[in-house]
C-alpha cells in the first residue's frame, strides 16, 4: 500500500514559525501540557479587554495560482472581504476566532512600527451592530497573512511511487509548491483516499491527515504572517511583549536541508536562534 503523508527527514528544527489562534483565556487548558509540552505557548489577554467574538457569516478569497512548475494549481487563497455579526464573549486586542485573526488596528501599528512584514489587513464588514461600539466598528481588522505558503511537499512512499498508479503520466506530489492531485488529471482516475482500512493491493494512496506539518525554510520569502495562519518567531514575541493575545500559537516544525548559507542567515536573524 502506498501512503501521502508528512516528511519528516532531513535537518529538522523548532521555534521559527508557529500556526496562531485567537483564543479565549479559559480554552487555553484545552491544550494539555503533556501533549504540546513546550511546543505551545498561551499569549493572554489584556486585562482590560473588550467582551465580543466575532462570527464570520460569509468571506470572500480570491485563489492564486503560483506554481512555476504548473499553473493549473492552487497555491494559496487570499482573503479579500469578510462579513460578521458579533456575540458577547472574548477580549481585546485579538478577537476569538479561530477560522480568522481578528484584531484592533492600534496593534496593527504596533506590529509595523516593530518592524514587522506581511501586516495586510482588512475591515470587516458588520451584518449588525449588537455588541459592538463605534470604536470597534471603527478600528476591528481582520489579518490577511499574505506571505507565501511555505509547507514542505509531501512524499509518497515506497520510494519511487510518486506517479499515477493508473497511467503513471502524473506527479502525485508536485515538488515545487506541494499541491496534491486527488485525482489524475491525465486519466481523471481518483488517486487519494483518507480510508485507512485499504487492501494491501488497492492502487489508491492512502493520505496522512492527521500528521503535523513541516515547513521548508528555504522557501520562506520573509513575511512575518504566512498564509494560511503562520507567524515568525519575532512576530511571536512581539505579541508576548505587547500584549496581543488572546491567542495560541503552536510551533510548527522547519526543514532546513534545501537552505542555501544565506537563507539560513536570513532565517536566524529573523529568529535570534544559532542556525
Amino acid at each position: 500500500m502506498h501512503v501521502c503523508s508528512t516528511d519528516t527527514s532531513g535537518e529538522i528544527v523548532d521555534g521559527l514559525f508557529y500556526w496562531v489562534l485567537g483564543h479565549p483565556d479559559d480554552m487555553f487548558e484545552d491544550y494539555q501540557e503533556e501533549d504540546y509540552g513546550e511546543k505551545i505557548i498561551f499569549v493572554p489577554s489584556d486585562p482590560d479587554g473588550y467582551p465580543a467574538r466575532p462570527i464570520v457569516e460569509k468571506r470572500d478569497r480570491k485563489d492564486i495560482f503560483g506554481c512555476p512548475a504548473d499553473k493549473t494549481h492552487r497555491t494559496r487563497q487570499l482573503l479579500q472581504g469578510i462579513s460578521i455579526v458579533v456575540e458577547a464573549g472574548g477580549t481585546l486586542p485579538v478577537f476569538w476566532n479561530t477560522e480568522n485573526f481578528f484584531v484592533m488596528n492600534d496593534a496593527i501599528e504596533t506590529m509595523k512600527k516593530a518592524g514587522l512584514r506581511g501586516t495586510d489587513c482588512i475591515r470587516p464588514k458588520f451584518e449588525t451592530e449588537v455588541y459592538t461600539d463605534q470604536e470597534m466598528r471603527d478600528d476591528l481588522r481582520v489579518m490577511t497573512f499574505p506571505g507565501g505558503d511555505i509547507l514542505r511537499p509531501y512524499r509518497v512512499t515506497p520510494p519511487g511511487a510518486d506517479n499515477c498508479p493508473f497511467c503513471g503520466r502524473v506527479p502525485i506530489v508536485c515538488q515545487t509548491c506541494g499541491h496534491i492531485n486527488r485525482s489524475c488529471p491525465k486519466c481523471n482516475k481518483q488517486i487519494i483516499t483518507v480510508k485507512k482500512d485499504l487492501p494491501t493491493d488497492s492502487p489508491l494512496v492512502r493520505i496522512r491527515v492527521d500528521d503535523n506539518s513541516v515547513l521548508d525554510g528555504s522557501r520562506w520569502d520573509g513575511s512575518d504572517f504566512l498564509n494560511p495562519s503562520l507567524i515568525t518567531r519575532r512576530a511571536l514575541k512581539l505579541f508576548q511583549q505587547e500584549n496581543i493575545g488572546p491567542c495560541t500559537a503552536l510551533n510548527c516544525a522547519t526543514y532546513l536541508g534545501s537552505c542555501t548559507p544565506e537563507q539560513r542567515d536570513k532565517l536566524g536573524e529573523m529568529s535570534g536562534l544559532p542556525l
